[in-house]
């Protein structure tokens, strides 16, 4: 089992995005994302985090950094914590990746 240490040293040298600003960021439909809470874990496509929380927030829903019941969607990109994702199946909270935030933000009324 790999320490605390261990991970932390390969959680600071994991590479971001491998794709950055590769897809179209969608205009999504005023506050779409109102009253849905995010977690997210990992990383992201095409995507830093800090911007897919900003995206998120920018249509009226909200980031938080751990599971919960109350937690709507898991967006999970590579490198992601197995805790979060074992968390959420157990709650039944919805797996996405970046792609299904786009779409959800594209879609959404």
């Amino acid at each position: 089992k790999r320490t605390n240490y261990q991970a932390y040293r390969s959680y600071l040298n994991r590479e971001g995005p491998k794709a950055l600003g590769s897809k179209e960021i969608p205009k999504g439909a005023e506050n779409c994302l109102e009253g849905l809470i995010f977690v997210i874990t990992g990383v992201l496509e095409s995507i830093e985090r800090d911007e897919a929380k900003s995206l998120i927030e920018r249509y009226g829903g909200k980031v938080t950094g751990n599971v919960s019941k109350k937690t709507n969607y898991l967006v999970m990109g590579r490198d992601s914590g197995q805790s979060k994702s074992d968390k959420a199946a157990a709650l039944g909270t919805k797996i996405i990746d970046e792609d299904g935030l786009l779409n959800l933000i594209r879609n959404l009324e």
